[in-house]
């Protein structure tokens, strides 16, 4: 659904638009706050009229997300002209889940020193289905 916010927009320029929050979590049919902000080629902060767009749910005109009753990974984007645009992401849990955990894959890795390895993390609920998350961590090995 497509909303236009109308906010004031200081000096008409935005280089930039943000979201935040940028990663969230939610169960189905909750709903929360989000905001966008722009900035302006010289790095001041600005309010620009954005349009909000989700994949799943609803998003308001003043930034109220409203998420779908069906789990899902979605992604919420908040734009000001053509090429300027701020994303969230959003976990839409089963509203009766509860999280029980985070599953790692590949479950082990053999590393040398200075290697690399991508790892996909999931949480998992204890109501279906498993859902990927956005961790933030570093290791290495060494």
């Amino acid at each position: 659904m497509r909303h236009i916010s109308r906010l004031a927009d200081r000096d008409g320029e935005v280089d930039t638009v943000m979201v935040t929050p940028p990663h969230l979590e939610i169960h189905a049919g909750d709903s929360l706050q989000l905001a966008a902000w722009g900035k302006s080629p010289n790095g001041d902060s600005v309010a620009p009229p954005v349009t909000w767009i989700a994949t799943g749910g609803t998003v308001y005109p003043d930034g109220r997300y409203v998420a779908p009753l069906q789990a899902g990974v979605y992604t919420i984007s908040a734009s000001y002209g053509f090429q300027r645009a701020g994303i969230a992401t959003v976990i839409v849990r089963p509203p009766d889940s509860l999280m029980a955990g985070v599953a790692l894959e590949p479950k082990s890795l053999d590393l040398g020193s200075g290697d690399t390895a991508r790892v996909q993390a999931y949480a998992v609920y204890t109501v279906p289905p498993r859902m990927p998350i956005m961790p933030v961590f570093a290791g290495g090995a060494g």
